[in-house]
Order: structure tokens, then C-alpha cells, then sequence
């Protein structure tokens, strides 16, 4: 999952490409709600395919900003964190503890999916395809994550029990 690249002083940066690769995806994404909500804002319109798949519905509603700041740009934010996790230069023995903030952070996310998908379907009686996009990478994100810490919180067990076993 993560690839070593030597650079000088002997520093080793790791890169998880699934999350670089999701990372970017996700900017980009929440990069173009972001310019869909200026658009709608201004007048123009986004996506309004119809009543229940209508970004111009869901962007515009007062679910679509925090503090008069559009959601695109929150996902921008995190999108943006997202890509420096996905970079370390931590010893493998902090494995652990770099999956975890991986795992923290994409929980963040996919929780923030979560909530705004069931505002959208319960509140606004619509659905948006740019944020169905952003919440799709976000939940990749999370189980590409998820499955990254327990299999090294699985090998950690494993040395842990072999260690143990030569006592």
C-alpha cells in the first residue's frame, strides 16, 4: 500500500497512493461543488436534473453553507489534510500510529457524508451528484483506511504473540 522513496540525509518518505489517489479525486471534486455553489449563488444553475436530483436545490438551501462558508470549500480543506497524511516520513514503527490518524481523519469525513447525505434525503427532499461524488470518495477513503489500520493492528497483534510465545 505504501511505496519508500529514498531521498537525501537518508530521509524516507512513505506515500499511500490509495489516499494520495482518493485525496486528489476528492479535491477536485469538492474543488468543482465549491465553483457549482459561486455559479448557483450567482444565478446560473449547477445540476437541477429534477426535483429529487437537483444540486441547485440542495446548494442553495441553508445546509449548503457553514458560517456563510460553501461546503465545497470545507471539502476542499479536508481533502487537502487528507493529502498530507497520505505522505510520512514516521519510522515503520509508528505504522500503527499513522494508520490511525489516517483512519481518524477519513472518520471525520465519512461521519460529515453521513449527516449531510440524511439532511439532504430527510430535510431537502433531494440529492446532489457532485456531493453524491465527494461522499462516495470519502467513503472509499474510510474503507480503504479501515482496512489499512486493522491489518496493521493484525500484524502488531501477531509480533506481539510471537514475542510472548518465546518466553
Amino acid at each position: 500500500m505504501e511505496q519508500s522513496i529514498k531521498h537525501s540525509m537518508e530521509r524516507v518518505r512513505r506515500v499511500s497512493w490509495p489516499h494520495l489517489g482518493l485525496g486528489l479525486i476528492g479535491l477536485a471534486v469538492s474543488s468543482y461543488a465549491f465553483v457549482l455553489h459561486l455559479r448557483v449563488k450567482a444565478g446560473g444553475s449547477a445540476c437541477g436534473v429534477s426535483e429529487t436530483i437537483n444540486c441547485d436545490k440542495v446548494l442553495t438551501s441553508r445546509y449548503g453553507e457553514i458560517f456563510g462558508v460553501p461546503l465545497g470549500l470545507y471539502g476542499v480543506v479536508f481533502f487537502l489534510i487528507v493529502l498530507t497524511t497520505a505522505v510520512t516520513t514516521e519510522p515503520p514503527a509508528r505504522d500503527r500510529a499513522v494508520a490511525l490518524q489516517r483512519l481518524l481523519v477519513a472518520g471525520v469525513g465519512f461521519a460529515s457524508s453521513v449527516l449531510l447525505t440524511f439532511i439532504s434525503w430527510t430535510q431537502l427532499h433531494a440529492l446532489c451528484l457532485v456531493c453524491l461524488g465527494t461522499h462516495a470518495t470519502t467513503l472509499t477513503l474510510f474503507i480503504v483506511s479501515l482496512v489499512g489500520y486493522l491489518q496493521i493492528h493484525r500484524q502488531h497483534a501477531k509480533r506481539r504473540q510471537e514475542r510472548q510465545a518465546e518466553f
